[in-house]
């Protein structure tokens, strides 16, 4: 899908389910189908880890199947047929054992930077050694190639939050889907100002001061910015020296073992006041905000799932609410013990012609699974779920993609195990 769209979110849904002569919108249909009734979903221990929520009754005309592969220590794969009123409908799951002393989680950038072409996440999983994973944040499609949302990498804060919830996971163990805002400054001969943002081309305008590291991976356009070259000091991480102020910049050039501080109206006047001369020292103070033990996290789209109940995200993103699509989506026990990632696949790009679920309805079959939390990533051509079966070396693609071949993305969420 690549670029975010805000709508509103609603029940509303693309047509009517008649049921015994009365007509419900699918959406509700699907919702008291998969909230209600016993026993007829797999991964019981999934839901099993989760008190007060109860598996669906099988409906008439509604069936699953599944199919299930150890894919490494507390790594199970599995697939799901489903004979919905509205047609058949194929998902495909990753259950994760967040317990399990085998399993890290980690994010992977395409080729190791922030702006480019994008890669394809079985490449990502193949070149770092991950079991299983999945298709990360939205991006700047057919322009930049940038996740629109943050970006940590093993520790370090690669691109600074944006107005949509983060999935990430902190030093601790523990999966988190939640808002995170950043929080900086600039400190130069006695002065300081506010930093907005990192790694963020978008931000350089009005009275911003902007951070820009390696990481970024490509050159931006600056359009008269005034730009602060900076050598990172040894054995210093928030201490920097001036290598030379360049106004009127019409790109900034991609960054080697340096970084820059871009900045416009009042923050360009700021920069031109306090540093002055090459060799000046100043220092860069950046911190997230409310967990600020996070070490590996992604931008997301909409929250399906709040604390075991469907949740109408204010912000919420395409596809909107009435759109069947393909759709990737995170979700965890109400214990946090266990994660599930699952992708349904959309545009009839199996052999059951499956036409996707819109978020309402992804977010009722993952109650139904016992999700106490739950966030949507990237969808559309940009769904995929790889994993590394029995016997084989290199992953597999486990769903089938709409665009009928893998999409290259900005980044992707992936599984390691220690013991592979």
């Amino acid at each position: 899908m690549g670029a975010k769209q805000r709508k509103v979110a609603g029940l509303a849904s693309s047509g009517d389910w008649n049921v015994r002569g009365c007509a419900l919108p699918r959406f509700i249909f699907l919702f008291v189908l998969l909230t209600f009734a016993p026993d007829c979903f797999p991964l019981q221990a999934f839901a099993s880890s989760v008190s007060g929520l109860r598996g669906p009754v099988q409906p008439v005309n509604w069936s699953s199947s599944q199919g299930r592969q150890v894919v490494a220590a507390g790594v199970v794969a599995s697939s799901e047929q489903l004979q919905t009123l509205n047609g058949p409908q194929q998902v495909s799951l990753l259950t994760v054992d967040l317990t399990n002393p085998h399993v890290r989680l980690g994010v992977v950038a395409a080729h190791d930077q922030l702006l480019g072409s994008g890669e394809t996440v079985s490449s990502m999983a193949t070149r770092s050694g991950a079991v299983a994973g999945i298709n990360g944040d939205f991006f700047e499609i057919n322009a930049t190639g940038a996740a629109l949302g943050m970006v940590e990498i093993n520790g370090q804060l690669w691109q600074s939050p944006a107005s949509f919830e983060v999935l990430g996971v902190n030093r601790f163990g523990r999966v988190t889907i939640g808002a995170e805002t950043f929080v900086g400054n600039v400190s130069a001969n006695g002065s300081s100002y506010p930093l907005h943002s990192l790694n963020r081309h978008s931000d350089i305008y009005g009275n911003n001061l902007t951070l820009f590291t390696p990481a970024l991976g490509g050159s931006i356009p600056l359009r008269g910015g005034l730009a602060a070259l900076l050598q990172p000091v040894a054995n210093s991480p928030h201490t920097f020296t001036l290598q030379a102020l360049q106004p009127g910049l019409r790109s900034l050039p991609v960054l080697h073992g340096q970084v820059a501080l871009v900045g416009s109206g009042r923050a360009g006047t700021w920069l031109r006041a306090h540093l002055v001369r090459p060799g000046e020292t100043l220092r860069i103070n950046e911190s997230i905000a409310p967990d600020s033990h996070l070490v590996q996290a992604i931008g997301g789209g909409s929250v399906l799932i709040k604390n075991g109940v469907f949740y109408h995200d204010p912000a919420a993103l395409a596809p909107g609410p009435t759109i069947q699509t393909s759709l990737t989506a995170v979700g965890l026990s109400r214990d946090g013990h266990v994660m599930l990632l699952a992708v349904c696949n959309g545009g009839s790009s199996d052999a059951l012609h499956s036409q996707g679920f819109t978020g309402a309805e992804m977010a009722g079959y993952l109650l139904a699974h016992g999700v106490y939390q739950a966030i949507l990533l990237d969808g559309g051509g940009s769904s995929e779920m790889v994993a590394r079966l029995p016997g084989q070396v290199n992953v597999s693609v486990l769903n089938a993609p709409s665009d009928h071949h893998e999409r290259p993305v900005a980044n992707g969420w992936f599984v390691y195990s220690v013991s592979s």
